[in-house]
């Protein structure tokens, strides 16, 4: 049942609009997107968003780069970093991944993801700024898509995917060109690798939505 709070998202300027009046509250995102979970689906694939998809085909191909255990291959652990509904999930899914786990700030979409059946595990209230529910070095890779944003999640958000990923591990992130452009995003990777914290990061264009593109960042621990 849609709920009677969920917002009518005209135009994806009005989705970036309110991004940028969350102003990193961690309250304000929870409640947007919580709100926002009954329709969600729905709206973006309206806006005809693409990334879930294309980031898993990237995810794939980065994973053949520079994985070294062919037998483990598709069994790796792997947390999708804001889930929200389980889009990402259920295109690793079809790829043959089987241990997917995912954190959300907004448990109402949780609650969704919880039923595509994808996920080992769920976690709700979970701020990709502070992931300090997460111990260190716990994961083979970690996906984040559509989840770096204005005033949701900040660059140095990539120090804590760091983190709880395994030092032989990987990292996928999906930033918009617009975000890209707008913050230090390139300025943290630059110093994640001067702190030798990752070995190596390529970035690779390709589709997001009906109005922007984006880039999709594959990041060698």
């Amino acid at each position: 049942m849609v709920s009677k709070n969920s917002p009518t998202l005209k135009s994806l300027q009005e989705l970036k609009e309110a991004h940028n009046n969350m102003n990193g509250d961690i309250g304000k995102v929870s409640s947007f997107y919580n709100n926002w979970s009954d329709l969600y689906d729905k709206d973006v694939e309206e806006q005809q968003y693409i990334a879930p998809t294309f980031s898993a085909h990237f995810f794939l191909a980065f994973q053949k780069q520079v994985w070294q255990n062919p037998s483990d291959f598709h069994k790796i652990r792997i947390m999708d970093a804001g889930c929200g509904t389980g889009l990402s999930g259920l295109q690793l899914q079809k790829l043959g991944y089987t241990n997917i786990n995912g954190c959300d700030i907004a448990q109402n979409m949780i609650d969704i993801a919880k039923g595509t059946n994808v996920y080992q595990s769920l976690s709700g209230d979970a701020d990709i700024n502070n992931l300090s529910a997460f111990a260190n070095n716990q994961y083979d890779a970690v996906i984040s898509c559509g989840v770096f944003t204005p005033g949701h999640v900040f660059p140095d958000a990539l120090r804590e995917l760091v983190r709880i990923t395994k030092k032989s591990g990987f990292i996928v992130v999906v930033t918009r060109r617009s975000y890209y452009q707008s913050t230090n995003f390139q300025e943290v990777c630059d110093t994640l690798k001067q702190e030798r914290l990752v070995s190596s990061i390529t970035k690779q264009e390709g589709p997001y939505d009906m109005e922007e593109r984006a880039y999709y960042w594959g990041i060698k621990l």
